[in-house]
């Protein structure tokens, strides 16, 4: 009897497509794997299961056909850090682990001459950005193609951030296959910014900055859609992606009305701007997202886990300007 398998030995490796559903040939060089921060699991989903109705004279089952439309769900997850050392050229110097993964989220970057990474939406004209995905797990090759993601960014405690990319795609069967002995990553010796002195700034009429802010937490908010194809010999033709609908969520300790009053800002419907940055200071490894216009859509009073202190949770939502423009959002890497 062979030996067990496990878990723990495994390799992660992302690409974005040249054509969709084409999947993509990866490079055990750095530039393509990804060290996440948890084992990634695959969820098999069908878009037929293979069941039929019961039979008329029997309280038993029928044989089942084979299942129809393979698709897979799965969570990607990283730290949210640079590579430490700057970023000079736009095709050598990406941002290691999710780069690939932002853009399957449905952003765009540019390098600007400052060294800094500026990711945008991705207009609704252009083709959207899927990846191909190489997961070497238990002995084993599981291929993905044809996948987009949906992104949050959770920061519950003072230490790093959380990336996690919510992936739909398409699979081939797995095969048994060895992890690669030679794969190689970019940025192991960079340590993330801890969620510490962050700052956090709504501008609604008057900025204003929290002294002691609990927990921040981003969702993109993407919707991920499958595309059925009884045209095909595997019944599903991949994904589509539609709106967004970005919100970040701040938990903060209550101030004054008179500094701050999230009650009114949600009922005037006031428009302001909202920006969170981490690792202020640090070189290739501080990371803003901003929110250029946007509104308060919810404002709840809370008391903290020993419910002793008066919060509040505020939820902000951007909105894109003239009705053609994908403005709602950037990330800025530097």
């Amino acid at each position: 009897m062979s030996s067990a398998k496990s878990v723990r030995s495994s390799a992660v490796l992302i690409k974005t497509e040249s054509t969709y559903n084409a999947g993509a040939s990866m490079s055990l060089a750095g530039v393509d794997s990804v060290q996440v921060n948890e084992i990634v699991e695959l969820s098999e989903e069908f878009a037929f299961d293979g069941v039929r109705g019961g039979p008329p004279g029997s309280l038993g089952t029928q044989r089942r056909t084979g299942p129809s439309g393979p698709t897979i769900s799965t969570t990607v997850q990283v730290e949210l850090k640079g590579n430490g050392s700057g970023y000079a050229t736009a095709s050598v110097d990406r941002i290691p682990n999710f780069h690939s993964l932002l853009e399957a989220a449905g952003f765009s970057g540019s390098l600007n001459g400052l060294a800094t990474w500026s990711f945008s939406p991705e207009p609704e004209a252009n083709t959207p950005t899927s990846i191909g995905i190489e997961l070497y797990q238990r002995g084993e090759l599981h291929s993905v193609s044809g996948a987009y993601a949906d992104l949050t960014i959770t920061a519950d405690d003072a230490g790093p951030a959380m990336m996690d990319f919510a992936i739909q795609g398409s699979k081939v069967v797995g095969i048994d296959a060895v992890r690669p002995a030679t794969i190689a990553y970019e940025g192991t010796a960079v340590v993330p910014p801890k969620s510490e002195n962050l700052e956090v700034t709504f501008n609604f009429g008057g900025a204003f900055s929290s002294s002691v802010v609990k927990s921040v937490a981003f969702a993109l908010g993407r919707e991920i859609t499958p595309r059925l194809d009884q045209n095909s010999t595997v019944g599903h033709a991949g994904f589509n992606v539609g709106r967004r609908t970005p919100q970040f969520t701040v938990i903060f300790e209550q101030e004054a009305l008179s500094a701050f009053n999230p009650y009114a800002l949600l009922r005037a419907g006031t428009n302001g701007s909202f920006n969170l940055k981490w690792g202020a200071g640090s070189a290739a490894n501080t990371f803003e997202i901003n929110l250029p216009q946007a509104q308060i859509v919810d404002a709840v009073g809370l008391g903290d886990e020993g419910g002793t202190t008066a919060t509040w949770e505020v939820v902000v939502q951007p909105y894109v300007t003239g009705g053609v423009n994908d403005d709602d959002i950037t990330i800025l890497a530097y």
